[in-house]
């Protein structure tokens, strides 16, 4: 059998595309012919421009096209070389189609029966009921808080304003840091009435969460992140890893979890319905043993 390398089947590839590439790729947009060639299938401009967004500069909508064809001429070289290489039997893939195709439309009625069944309506007795039966699951890997997030310029002329602010409980006071941080401050991120992790605290301004906690004194952090930048953190309630996470910070998750055991819930009695009906029916029949 002759062996087919990568070496020899690289010469195959785009041998119009090699030739003159950038006039090649720019005549895509162009002219309305073939544009490409590979195990002995043919690729016509149409088919290109209809994949390319309208609007998109030419130098993306050039990259874009070259990025297709030859994802489009790997595929045929490589099915060319296959058919060549492998034996009749081999190419033999009815057998996996079929399989392929009852479990896509099992999935796909699956899909339809669940649709028109399911309710993602939750109610607050069952997610309760849910966390309260499964308390050892919603134990914190990580740190969570609420918290309001200021960064400003280590320069500002507001800063200690800005500090005292977001540490106030007083209403018309945290109305003013509203109005001075929008004027002032490059981002001002109020959850004080959600739990967030750490992570995607420090994510919000840039930090790792381990240089928060190394610069977090009871519940407060100031932190200068090497750009000109101050960010500060007041934490309005706080809780460590490794404590029982709350059932606000956990309620979305249940919820969830409590509609995917829904719809596994009506896929099998699905299942079982189904075959009883096909029992009934004398579509399904299991032969006893005549021994």
């Amino acid at each position: 059998m002759k062996i087919v390398t990568v070496k020899n089947i690289f010469p195959l590839v785009l041998v119009s595309c090699l030739a003159s590439a950038c006039q090649f790729f720019s005549s895509i947009l162009h002219d309305d012919s073939v544009v490409a060639k590979a195990g002995g299938e043919k690729l016509y401009r149409s088919e290109v421009v209809k994949l390319i967004p309208a609007g998109l500069p030419e130098q993306d909508s050039l990259t874009m096209a070259r990025q297709y064809i030859e994802s489009w001429a790997s595929d045929h070289v490589f099915l060319d070389i296959a058919e060549q290489q492998l034996s009749p039997q081999e190419q033999d893939v009815s057998e996996e189609l079929e399989k392929y195709r009852r479990s896509l439309l099992k999935y796909r009625y699956e899909q339809l029966y669940v649709a028109q069944r399911l309710s993602r309506d939750v109610s607050e007795e069952e997610v309760k009921e849910y966390y309260d039966t499964h308390l050892k699951n919603y134990i914190l890997d990580l740190p969570i808080a609420k918290a309001r997030i200021l960064r400003i310029s280590a320069e500002s002329p507001h800063k200690d304003e800005l500090r005292q602010l977001l540490v106030t409980d007083d209403p018309a006071r945290l109305t003013e840091l509203d109005s001075l941080s929008y004027a002032w401050a490059e981002k001002y991120i109020d959850r004080s009435g959600e739990w967030m992790n750490l992570v995607d605290i420090g994510r919000q301004i840039g930090v790792d969460y381990g240089t928060i906690l190394s610069n977090m004194s009871r519940n407060y952090a100031e932190i200068e992140d090497g750009t000109g930048r101050l960010c500060l953190i007041y934490f309005v309630d706080y809780m460590r890893s490794g404590q029982q996470a709350p059932l606000e910070f956990c309620r979305q998750s249940i919820q969830e979890t409590l509609i995917s055991m829904r719809k596994r819930r009506l896929i099998l009695d699905l299942e079982r319905d189904l075959l009883e009906q096909a029992r009934q029916n004398g579509d399904f029949v299991i032969y006893e043993d005549q021994k």
